[in-house]
């Protein structure tokens, strides 16, 4: 949406908080507010919102307010009117209506800003979104029904708050706005009803394999891949070679797209195991944290040969996913979570 014609820039408040150190949640980035504005671009197209997208968040040398562009007036998702020019956004002046979330739900809370109070880059910000350490200190503002602070209180970096997401009028790429990535290529999802430890060298390869000859013997078709994150191997949804939609064996869509499997957002379909079947939890290998990411426990790249190490463990109940809960040792047996390739 752009900000011709009368029509507003939105804004969105993050369904998800992130520590202090927004440059390591995103793997790559060369500083801690592009990995902001990266989390905000990911949620935006996670959702499926057109456009281009920056947080809303000071660095040492920068106030928010002047890395977004245009002159406003900035909506909620549904068009509801919160600032209506740069000097309302500045001062945090809202209009009067309710901030949503990516989702497009009510929402409310602490986010990140670096900003004083009068919209300065004056304030505290986890040594320009870098540190995610109780040591260091980032200023939060918040945000209760149509109320804005850009300074609500000072918080440790290690501390999850939300972020606030803004829309851009135009980018320096290709001549205009970046569309959201659409998924048109959809693929099935299981889990696998065997569990299977660790330990023995597994290995990507081998993880692949077992996937693939489950569908086989139960005539699902197709060639699978296990939703592994490794060193070697990258993040768990790099490894599809599809861009989406990913879906339940009978096609009720999970995921909408690459950057939805990533921040496992869901769209309400529930996983089951290669036979249709759901049994409460789920847990299963993944590797990965919390945003999607290479976690720092994958039995050594899912090779560990031996007894011994941890794993990091996901789970599925329901329509609701996690990549990132409490690790288990390399000689457990858990499940693997599979993608149609």
């Amino acid at each position: 949406m752009l900000a011709d014609g009368g029509m507003g820039l939105r804004l969105f408040l993050s369904s998800v908080g992130f520590p202090g150190n927004l440059r390591a949640v995103l793997p790559g980035q060369p500083s801690g507010v592009v990995g902001a504005d990266g989390l905000c671009q990911h949620l935006a197209d996670a959702r499926q919102l057109d456009g281009v997208w920056r947080a809303y968040v000071s660095t040492a040398g920068t106030r928010a307010a002047d890395r977004i562009w245009g002159d406003g007036p900035w909506t909620s998702l549904d068009g509801g009117s919160l600032f209506g020019n740069r000097a309302a956004l500045v001062l945090g002046l809202s209009a009067g209506r309710e901030t949503t979330n990516e989702r497009g739900l009510a929402a409310g809370g602490r986010f990140w800003t670096g900003t004083s109070a009068t919209g300065s880059a004056s304030a505290p910000s986890c040594m320009d979104w870098t540190s995610g350490t109780s040591v260091a200190q980032g200023q939060a503002g918040s945000i209760s029904g149509s109320s804005y602070s850009w300074a609500q209180q000072v918080d440790s970096c290690d501390t999850n708050n939300r972020l606030l997401c803004v829309e851009q009028p135009f980018v320096l790429r290709d001549g205009g706005v970046v569309p959201s990535p659409r998924g048109a290529d959809p693929k099935r999802l299981f889990v696998t009803s065997l569990a299977l430890p660790a330990a023995g060298g597994m290995g990507l390869g081998e993880a692949d394999r077992l996937c693939t000859q489950v569908a086989v013997a139960r005539s699902l078709g197709g060639t699978w891949r296990a939703l592994l994150s490794s060193p070697d191997g990258g993040p768990a949804a790099d490894r599809p070679t599809s861009g989406g939609p990913f879906t339940t064996l009978d096609g009720g869509v999970v995921f909408v797209n690459r950057e939805a499997l990533r921040l496992a957002m869901t769209s309400g379909g529930e996983i089951t195991n290669e036979q249709g079947g759901t049994q409460g939890t789920f847990f299963f290998w993944s590797g990965s944290t919390n945003y999607g990411g290479v976690g720092p426990l994958h039995c050594n790249g899912w090779e560990q040969a031996t007894d011994g190490g941890r794993g990091a463990v996901g789970s599925i109940n329901g329509p609701a996913i996690d990549w990132e809960e409490q690790p288990q040792p390399c000689d457990s047996a858990l499940r693997l979570l599979c993608v149609e390739e």
